[in-house]
């Protein structure tokens, strides 16, 4: 009955405990969601505000050259109305050549001026730059357009609505600056076509993802830019709040449902000339906010994974409880066969034995983490705003999470590879490029642990195959070099290069090396170099099990080289063309 008693005891404890970390789970998990959301508004705040600045300053460095142009002495000298020549809509080329050579070097200085006018009074054409556009005109006054009355009217700058160029094609805008004579009399209007061409490119080289949209708005709602692509014709946005506010001043973010969809907007106002343009980034919200969905995945792994661990540890104890009373009534009736039955006992409780000794390592290890620092957020007041200790604890809870996750995933991996269910996605990527992208995943680990790591790929090509699978075996060999190089001096090479349709990878560092006799079992499922307790390292001997699955899936081959105290490198050989590989198996 005591037994019983304690066994009642122990799944009672376990129950608690399990609960215990299912409700700080629950508060952790609500911190990351607030602080990841702030984070990613925050962000493209500043990036479309930013982006907005840098436009801004464009139109306005235009502006002021154009100013500069309208203050030089032969810019402010009388103009020779006279020799206006209605066959050349204006003067011809070798008239008042000085205020033609101000234009002309405007035009050659800043590319993103098209033409420059020189507007008298009345509206006429008095020069255009360069002579050929003038030539080519079909009209000779301009009093009809934006430009031309708002900078009568207002005596100043003036930046004229968004058209489009019948020369190139391409959205622009007329800048048009009054000049006056050295005694204040009013000489006309210097303008110039600013191209908004630059605009197109800024608006696509600041797209961060793949199904963001960044817009440019103007204010009368005429679409400038589209990181999608440019139109040969002014497309309006209309009706958008978000539109209205940016042309008020206002900056910000918003989520809304459009057409079905939640969709993340970010938006800036420019300032161009006496009005506001809006800058617009358009992304789902999914895509905006995916680390926070991530994060609520991962909570749910983690509290289905502590329900998992709770569990079975409570069958193995009810089972153990009740095998031990089943053999004892057995020995009670009968003294036959004793010695076979305590042979039977033994070799289960050691096969009990080897099951918790790895439980309790493998998966049992994270939670002492999670329970010692769970004790610190249960104390009264440290429920709210965290300071530096708590954040390292919060921080080591989730690394053991992760640890368990990663566990149950190379569980996962393995028994898929054991049942020949693999699945792979083919697709090309280049393979330096990737090199690179493996190298920037593992950057901020390695340098927290001073660890030299590079990537020394000399090659470009291209490798049809699955990506994210030469990923998979990148992180597990990656994660035993980092685990085995120096405390001090560690280095860890990566490559890969080309050699007869085979790409052969590398992973190559200067840790403590593989004894000989233990290299033969080294790709053995649940094999380690040293399986005590008190070893350094920690894993369960599937993560070279799954790289030579992977590898083999992929229709290649792994092998390594290695020396006590002179480090290890790992080789691995896949075709450039799996997908070729795999489509020859299908049809056999």
């Amino acid at each position: 009955m005591s037994t019983k008693l304690q066994v009642q005891g122990i799944l009672l404890m376990l129950i608690a405990t399990a609960a215990a970390l299912l409700i700080i789970i629950g508060f952790y998990t609500q911190d990351q969601i607030r602080q990841s959301t702030n984070t990613v508004k925050e962000e493209r705040s500043i990036l479309i505000n930013q982006l907005a600045d840098r436009m801004g300053l464009r139109i306005s460095e235009a502006i002021t050259i154009l100013q500069i142009a309208s203050k030089n002495d032969h810019m402010t000298n009388p103009v020779n109305a006279s020799s206006v020549n209605a066959n050349l809509h204006g003067i011809p080329e070798n008239v008042d050549t000085e205020r033609r050579k101000i234009m002309h070097d405007i035009f050659e200085t800043d590319n993103q001026f098209q033409n420059l006018l020189f507007v008298l009074p009345n509206g006429d054409v008095y020069i255009n730059e360069p002579f050929v556009f003038q030539k080519n005109m079909t009209t000779s006054n301009f009093a009809f357009r934006d430009w031309y009355t708002g900078a009568m009217s207002s005596h100043s700058v003036y930046v004229s609505q968004v058209v489009v160029s019948k020369s190139s094609g391409k959205p622009n805008v007329v800048i048009a600056v009054p000049v006056s004579s050295e005694n204040g009399s009013f000489l006309g209007l210097l303008t110039g076509s600013f191209s908004l061409d630059k605009f197109q490119k800024e608006v696509e080289n600041s797209k961060l993802y793949s199904l963001e949209r960044i817009i440019v708005v103007d204010n009368t709602g005429a679409i400038v830019a589209d990181s999608e692509g440019t139109s040969t014709t002014i497309r309006h946005l209309t009706g958008d709040d978000v539109f209205q506010k940016a042309i008020a001043g206002e900056n910000g973010t918003v989520s809304n449902m459009v057409n079905g969809t939640n969709i993340f907007t970010a938006y800036a106002p420019m300032s161009v000339g006496q009005t506001r343009w809006a800058i617009i980034s358009i992304q789902p919200y999914n895509d905006a906010f995916h680390a926070v969905t991530e994060t609520v995945q991962e909570s749910i792994i983690l509290s289905i994974l502590v329900v998992a661990i709770v569990s079975v540890a409570g069958y193995f104890l009810y089972r153990s409880f009740r095998d031990r009373v089943k053999l004892a009534s057995e020995l009670e009736k009968s003294n036959i066969g004793l010695q076979i039955q305590s042979q039977k006992l033994r070799e289960a409780d050691t096969a009990k034995e080897e099951f918790a000794t790895m439980v309790t390592h493998e998966l049992k290890t994270p939670l002492v983490t999670i329970n010692g620092y769970s004790e610190m957020l249960k104390e009264k007041g440290l429920l709210g705003t965290l300071n530096e200790e708590q954040e390292d604890a919060v921080n080591k809870i989730y690394a053991a999470s992760k640890k368990l996750e990663n566990l149950i995933g190379d569980i996962l991996v393995a028994q898929k590879i054991d049942l020949n269910k693999l699945h792979f996605n083919m697709i090309d990527f280049d393979a330096e490029n990737f090199m690179n992208d493996i190298v920037q995943t593992y950057l901020v680990i390695t340098k927290d642990k001073k660890i030299s790591f590079k990537n020394v790929t000399t090659e470009k090509f291209t490798i049809k195959s699955d990506k994210d699978r030469l990923s998979q075996v990148f992180d597990n060999l990656i994660r035993n070099s980092i685990d085995f190089v120096p405390i001090s001096g560690g280095k860890i090479e990566i490559g890969v290069k080309h050699e007869d349709n085979q790409a052969i990878f590398f992973v190559k560092d200067n840790g403590i090396g593989i004894p000989k006799d233990k290299q033969a079992n080294l790709f053995k499922k649940f094999y380690q170099i040293d399986s005590s307790l008190k070893r350094q390292h920690g894993g369960t001997g599937l993560g070279l099990v799954i790289c030579k699955g992977l590898v083999e899936g992929l229709g290649g081959r792994i092998w390594f080289e290695s020396d006590v105290g002179k480090g290890t490198t790992f080789w691995f050989s896949i075709p450039t063309n799996t997908a070729e590989i795999q489509n020859n198996k299908l049809t056999k």
